[in-house]
Formats: structure tokens, sequence, C-alpha cells
């Protein structure tokens, strides 16, 4: 794709809603899997805390 067909799509109404919608699906993409992570995250430690306290039980 040459530069001047680029900037023809830019400035096409419909391309640019296009490209507000692919910007839009990427920002909260990211934000989807900065979510994901810090859940992991939390469940990890929470797990990793009733295996310590599981273990302190004597049977």
């Amino acid at each position: 794709m040459s530069f001047y067909h680029l900037k023809q799509f830019v400035r096409d109404d419909s391309a640019s809603v296009t490209i507000e919608y692919l910007v839009l699906a990427g920002v909260l993409s990211m934000i989807w899997l900065a979510v994901g992570s810090e859940y992991q995250r939390e469940v990890e430690r929470v797990y990793a805390d009733l295996t310590r306290k599981l273990n302190r039980i004597k049977i």
C-alpha cells in the first residue's frame, strides 16, 4: 500500500470510524489484559496464603 492510498484511507469517513474502533479495541484489550494479570496475581496470593495456613494444621 502506497503512502497516497494510506492517506486516502485515513481521510475516508468510514475508514476513520474503522480506525477509531480498532484503536478502541486495542485500548480495551490492553485494559483487559492488565485486569486479568492482576486477578491472576491475587488468586496466586490467596492460594499461597491458604497453603501456608493448611500446612500449619496438625492432624
